[in-house]
């Protein structure tokens, strides 16, 4: 008779468990189709590995894959279901051709709090159907529609900028006003694009003195926690279902604001679709006017699609143009260069009267753009891709891997924009490699590719070559130390400065998803002085 005492179920229950973790590795290690994959014997067998780099160490996960794939080679294992890939060259296969299917990663999309979103379908189909309804909205036909729409926005975040602006020519330091979190400046105007495009009606962050801070602060805090989530997938739909006092006590108030006018606007466009039908052209009215099911239509599915318009589109845009700028003031000599090209298209040095075909026709412009693209990245974090129906082959030279389908694989767009082979001195910022070398472009990922590729790319290229210009056309450099004869030029009218700013602050310290920054960087910002 088998003694059922409590110390011994316990026993029992503790030798059943290990047995069956035992038989896990084992099988991971030895019988999974994917045991053929190098990679370390550990991240094999247990999701662990990952938490401890991407949970315990803040997002370090990104540079134990750099190091595991000098050891191991271009494609390795880095979980007990998942591939990494590192090469550029395979990026094609990765991402799909057209016609081929791919699928999400259904693990690696908890942490987005919005399942019903198009970011976060994991179906191929539905992905596509979901997509199909906005795409239109994001043509670069309709992009250049709406240009005078975008212009009024960049305008008045050009006032905004002037406000800081101190008095004199700029000759001294008593030239420069307070300084301003540009940083957040961005965020404002492109959150205020998005929310215009999507509702009609911008949330007017410009508006606000501090451009929305405390906003963008809690979303930052948010994003920190983007690896936790994916391996607690039950913790953030434990926090928004929370009461909204104990949400606002964790201050979370900022969040709970935005989340009531949107599904306020989204209620009232519903309600007035017939007029919406007829009014001024937006994403959610397209989305209405679309042959999409009554279910994809309804306010908690917008609701979702809305929430990832405002993050990607503010988060991603807003750092690249940060990132641009810190590098520009910088290396003055370059910004001296810009504003030269522009000379040749802006009128009183504003985009008042130019286009954004216009800004596309200069060449160093749209160089210094896809350089801070590709110091920026768009997204730092692993990016899955599931071919659901058939095997992936990836083959270089004589060698030859063969993945199952349904296995989901891997590539992260900071370790593809750093590879020396494609990007000499990758870490330098350098918008003259893209000159005259239009064979480059493939390897810039910043927007992703192929059918999962990001659908705002044409919106977000027009406000970066608006607000680039804009900037670049009112204010000039201060020369930097040690500059030659070209440095010394005295400059008369508006000049920009960093501000206890400096390129570091734009490097990748860590992977949130997003890119990741100090600290110090966080609470500070990236900041600028600005004189008239």
């Amino acid at each position: 008779m088998i003694d059922l005492t409590y110390s011994s179920l316990i026993a029992y229950s503790i030798l059943a468990y290990t047995g069956y973790f035992i038989s896990l590795a084992i099988y991971r290690l030895y019988f999974h189709p994917l045991s053929s994959i190098p990679g370390p014997k550990l991240a094999a067998t247990t999701l662990l590995y990952e938490f401890y780099y991407d949970v315990l160490h803040s997002g370090s996960y990104i540079w134990r894959i750099r190091d595991l794939h000098a050891h191991y080679g271009p494609i390795i294992r880095i979980s007990p279901n998942c591939i990494h890939i590192n090469t550029p060259s395979f990026y094609d296969a990765y991402s799909g051709k057209v016609g081929e299917k791919r699928n999400k990663y259904q693990w690696a999309v908890t942490h987005f709090a919005c399942p019903n979103s198009i970011i976060a379908t994991v179906d191929h189909d539905h992905h596509r159907l979901r997509r199909s309804a906005v795409s239109r909205y994001f043509s670069k036909a309709n992009i250049r529609a709406i240009e005078p729409e975008l212009k009024s926005y960049v305008a008045k975040f050009m006032t905004r900028i002037k406000g800081f602006e101190g008095e004199g020519n700029g000759k001294g330091e008593m030239g420069f006003g307070e300084p301003v979190n540009i940083w957040n400046a961005f965020k404002a105007l492109a959150s205020d694009v998005v929310t215009g495009c999507a509702f009609g009606e911008s949330h007017d962050f410009l508006s606000v003195q501090d451009f929305n801070a405390g906003f963008w602060k809690v979303f930052t805090d948010a994003i920190r926690m983007d690896a936790l989530t994916s391996h607690w997938p039950w913790f953030l739909p434990l926090m928004m279902s929370l009461p909204d006092s104990a949400r606002e006590a964790m201050g979370m108030g900022y969040m709970m604001v935005f989340e009531k006018k949107s599904r306020s606007q989204l209620k009232s466009m519903i309600a007035n679709r017939e007029l919406e039908e007829k009014g001024t052209k937006t994403i959610f009215g397209d989305v209405l006017r679309s042959n999409l099911p009554e279910a994809e239509k309804s306010i908690e599915r917008m609701w979702h699609d809305g929430q990832v318009f405002n993050v990607a589109g503010s988060e991603t845009t807003s750092w690249t143009l940060a990132t641009c700028m810190v590098y520009l003031l910088s290396n003055p000599d370059m910004m001296r260069t810009l504003r030269e090209e522009l000379k040749g298209v802006l009128k009183d040095g504003t985009i008042d009267d130019v286009s954004v075909a216009e800004l596309e026709s200069c060449p160093y412009l749209t160089a210094v753009i896809k350089e801070s693209l590709r110091l920026s990245y768009g997204i730092s974090g692993r990016l899955y891709r599931v071919s659901p129906d058939k095997d992936q082959v990836f083959k270089d030279g004589e060698r030859e891997w063969i993945l199952p389908a349904g296995t989901p694989i891997s590539m992260t767009i900071p370790l593809l924009h750093h590879n020396p082979t494609i990007f000499p001195s990758p870490s330098t910022f350098s918008p003259t490699r893209w000159l005259d070398n239009p064979q480059l472009d493939k390897y810039l990922f910043a927007f992703s590719k192929g059918p999962r590729g990001c659908v705002g790319l044409n919106l977000a290229w027009a406000q970066m070559y608006l607000v680039v210009a804009a900037l670049v056309g009112r204010y000039a450099p201060v020369a930097a130390e040690g500059e030659g004869e070209r440095g010394k030029e005295e400059v008369v009218g508006p000049r920009m400065k960093l501000w206890k700013t400096k390129v570091d602050d734009v490097v990748l310290k860590h992977d949130f998803y997003v890119p990741g920054q100090s600290e110090e960087t966080v609470k500070r910002g990236i900041c600028v002085v600005v004189s008239g």
